[in-house]
């Protein structure tokens, strides 16, 4: 049994391996060499692993339905295994892709049942990814109140965690929202401070982003 695991473990890295090269059919087909091997293995959590793994390709490729059968075959098997980080892992999964699709309530939905047993494992820092997802999800709905107080919860956490590339990234997701409002000094104060964050972890690809974001911003308000 262990041997067989081992190889349904070098069949995904080959699988990841060929998403790299986009040679979706070979990718597909090892994940699926994957599962069969886990299948017959007993192996439930390298199988749900697996299933998961297979959505991600799907998601990758947009091709949203057959994304959503997966992640949720994942999502069953973990339910029955008992996980809650990898329970979470999938129903952030599914939330994505509700979300992608436009079904907010719904990715909503999922995106709180993860957040919830983030926090029951106390694993901040996947909190704090849940919390700017929903962040985003409010702002694509136009509920910017919402998505300022969960990014703003998002920033508390990673400024508890420290990580200065997560800080930035809160800051710029509250600028992003404050640029949506018109609040323009304001989000041109959070921008500044994502840049601040950016250049003191020396991540130049960033900060020209960001700086770009600025020259957009003041061409907004006319300056």
């Amino acid at each position: 049994d262990g041997n067989q695991k081992e190889i349904a473990s070098l069949y995904n890295s080959m699988s990841a391996a060929y998403v790299g090269l986009a040679q979706y059919s070979k990718a597909l087909s090892y994940a699926m060499e994957a599962v069969d091997i886990q299948l017959e293995v007993g192996d439930r959590k390298g199988e749900a692993y697996t299933l998961n793994g297979i959505g991600n390709f799907y998601f990758r490729l947009k091709i949203y339905d057959k994304a959503q059968e997966y992640y949720t075959k994942s999502l069953d098997l973990r339910q029955l295994l008992g996980d809650k980080n990898d329970i979470a892992a999938s129903q952030f999964n599914i939330a994505t892709v509700h979300r992608d699709l436009g079904n907010y309530k719904e990715a909503l939905k999922y995106y709180e049942q993860a957040l919830e047993f983030r926090r029951q494992t106390h694993n901040k820092e996947a909190e704090a990814l849940i919390l700017n997802a929903i962040g985003g999800t409010y702002k694509n709905q136009k509920n910017y109140a919402k998505a300022i107080e969960t990014y703003q919860s998002a920033l508390t956490l990673n400024e508890k965690i420290g990580g200065r590339k997560n800080i930035a990234s809160s800051y710029e997701r509250l600028g992003m929202v404050y640029r949506d409002t018109c609040l323009y000094d304001k989000a041109a104060h959070y921008y500044a401070k994502a840049i601040g964050e950016y250049q003191a972890i020396g991540d130049s690809l960033n900060v020209g982003r960001m700086y770009n974001f600025y020259g957009n911003l003041n061409k907004d308000r006319g300056d």
